[in-house]
């Protein structure tokens, strides 16, 4: 900085723009440095210790309720006598004592600590790693009789929002909204998600209204909108404009705590923020400038945010809309004023899209052809029932008004839910089982930033270079193609309580399972459907076999073969050059004389117990067992 100070040097561009690069890659440099400096893993008060011990934990944000757990996130800063630090996830056994827990209560606990292991089933999201990004290595299950209660230590305005959030997600509860409504409304208006069944998920997800249930940039622009117009009168007054001002800011900020300050509302409330100061001091506010501040300051506080899949999408729907839209909408000009208002929607929706699509499609495997249709609908009714649910918490201690904004708060609710079914009812509303890697991602982005600047700055050359880029795209698509066509392989997965098997010959597959596993879509989808979209590009294998109709077990791979052992197929132990291992009450020294001579290797599925992993690692060779649930999943190339 100093350098550039001189009249001559700071003349020179060359100079200027190798600084800003080298200052660039600095700050990721120290970025990276204190990022990794700060891992708790690094330090010595590290909480994780072997074996069971007492723990004092403080839960750091509201409980999370699942089928037989309740899940919290937990501060570890005590082990026995000694001051600790670090993250945790805990599981405690599903109780009513367990449900009443809030943010900032104490807990003692005793427990053994495990390592979040992965499951190593090929492209399942691995929350491992997902986890070790925020500092977060070891979680542990406790069962109802090995906590206690012991005090409270919440932050004073964390508790505040939190304990705000749960009231008004109470008045919700307690209202005359019918069930579905009651848990859209919360998702809705106060960003409480954990009601929302399955069906109600797929259904906005497939009709690309998902951002609608998930507290956004949307929500707060429409909030600031209506502070603005509420408070407006304020400006007449002394101050007048000082008191507006300070009033829209506390509102927007008010909300995004109450929300529970997600990525998205975080940049959006910071951006809004700096818009609001920017126009009532009567300056012109660079909309850039703007994001990218609210950027910077949210990676000051948390460099992490930037793995965050609601930080990413967010920051590039609002770089969508702002530089995309204002192009789109210009391609037509619209004389009549609804037409033109639809319009408008329609292209914010389109310029979202093209800024989101290759992540959605990475992440999530789908694209919704239909989004446009959706948000001409879910927008308006968004922007009602926020509205009106604003003005029901306000209002609800006041008799027949506040009926009436139930009753139309409901109404609008359920018009929306109708309008989202018929959606995604509709033929060819969502395209999925796509499968990308993060490069082509990335080759993916490359082409549409040039393909967009070609056109609206009017550059031919660039078009070239997109073209190429597309091309690279292409080739790797091709090679990837061929690589699984020729590539054989047997996958047999690390799941808890299911084994399953998938035998893969280019791009068809015979799958071996049970129904309870093919039944359950949130399982398969997160366990194993990933894996079907990159070698198929199917949601379904192309052969299913129940796993409890094999007569004989035994299936040969060339020269290789295999043969399933669990009590749900049978009880005979057949030597083969592979055993799978389930859930089996007894070997014998005989068998295990049998599979040493032929060196039968034993793949130990989680179903084995835990008495028969160990028997067996006493009496057969180490070298011949693979353990799935400490190796992840098995897989053979034949």
């Amino acid at each position: 900085m100093i350098i550039l100070n001189f009249p001559i040097l700071s003349k020179l561009k060359s100079i200027t723009i190798w600084f800003g690069f080298l200052t660039t890659a600095l700050f990721f440099i120290i970025g990276g440095f204190l990022t990794e400096s700060a891992n708790s893993l690094n330090s010595e008060k590290y909480f994780f210790k072997t074996g069971e011990q007492f723990y004092q934990i403080r839960i750091n944000e509201p409980i999370k309720l699942k089928t037989k757990s309740v899940q919290l996130k937990v501060d570890v800063f005590a082990r026995n006598d000694t001051t600790t630090i670090g993250t945790s996830i805990v599981y405690l056994e599903k109780t009513e004592k367990a449900q009443n827990l809030k943010y900032g209560d104490v807990l003692l606990v005793k427990t053994k600590f495990n390592t979040i292991q992965s499951n190593g089933n090929p492209l399942e999201f691995n929350y491992s790693d997902y986890l070790n990004m925020f500092d977060i290595h070891h979680q542990t299950f406790i069962n109802k009789n090995q906590w206690q209660l012991i005090g409270q230590k919440p932050n004073s305005l964390f508790s505040v929002t939190y304990g705000i959030s749960n009231y008004l997600g109470g008045l919700i509860e307690k209202s005359r909204l019918n069930n579905e409504n009651k848990s859209v409304a919360k998702a809705l208006l106060i960003g409480q998600k954990e009601g929302l069944d399955k069906d109600t998920l797929r259904t906005y997800s497939s009709a690309g209204a998902m951002h609608v249930l998930a507290v956004s940039g949307l929500h707060v622009g429409i909030v600031m909108y209506i502070l603005m117009f509420a408070l407006k009168p304020i400006k007449r007054l002394k101050f007048g404009k000082n008191i507006f001002v300070l009033s829209v800011l506390f509102g927007v900020w008010f909300y995004a705590f109450v929300t529970g300050l997600s990525p998205s509302v975080l940049r959006s409330s910071l951006m809004f923020s700096f818009i609001i100061i920017g126009s009532e001091i009567e300056r012109e506010a660079n909309v850039y400038q703007s994001i990218l501040v609210s950027a910077f300051i949210l990676i000051l506080i948390d460099p992490l945010v930037i793995f965050k899949v609601g930080f990413q999408l967010s920051y590039l729907a609002v770089l969508g809309i702002v530089y995309l839209q204002p192009k789109i909408y210009n391609l037509l000009n619209v004389k009549y004023k609804w037409v033109d208002y639809l319009w408008q929607i329609t292209a914010v929706s389109i310029a979202a899209q093209i800024a989101t699509f290759p992540l959605g499609v990475y992440y999530f495997h789908q694209f919704p052809n239909l989004f446009f249709i959706s948000n001409l609908i879910v927008i308006p009714l968004a922007a009602l029932i926020l509205g009106v649910g604003i003005a029901y918490f306000i209002f609800h201690k006041i008799p027949i008004l506040n009926d009436i904004l139930i009753v139309l708060l409901d109404w609008a609710l359920t018009l929306m839910n109708y309008c989202v079914k018929w959606v995604e009812n509709l033929p060819g509303s969502i395209s999925w089982g796509y499968s990308i890697t993060w490069y082509e991602t990335f080759i993916i982005y490359i082409t549409i930033i040039f393909a967009v600047f070609a056109f609206t700055l009017k550059k031919s050359k660039l078009i070239i270079v997109s073209g190429l880029s597309c091309l690279v795209l292409i080739s790797f698509f091709y090679f990837k193609k061929q690589s699984i066509e020729t590539t054989n392989e047997m996958v047999v997965y690390n799941i808890k309580d299911e084994l399953a098997v998938d035998i893969f010959t280019g791009r068809n597959n015979l799958f071996i399972g049970t129904k309870k596993l093919v039944n359950d879509e949130d399982k398969l989808l997160f366990h194993i459907q990933h894996y079907w979209f990159y070698r198929s590009g199917n949601e379904k294998a192309s052969k299913f076999i129940e796993l409890s109709s094999l007569k004989i077990p035994i299936f040969k791979l060339k020269e290789t073969t295999f043969s399933i052992l669990d009590t749900s197929v049978c009880q005979n132990k057949y030597t083969t050059n592979y055993v799978i291992l389930g859930e089996i009450p007894f070997l014998s020294s005989e068998v295990l004389t049998k599979w040493k001579e032929k060196e039968t290797i034993l793949v130990l599925h989680p179903k084995c117990s835990y008495k028969t992993v160990k028997y067996l690692s006493k009496n057969y060779p180490k070298k011949l067992i693979y353990n799935i649930k400490k190796r992840g999943a098995f897989i053979f190339s034949f």
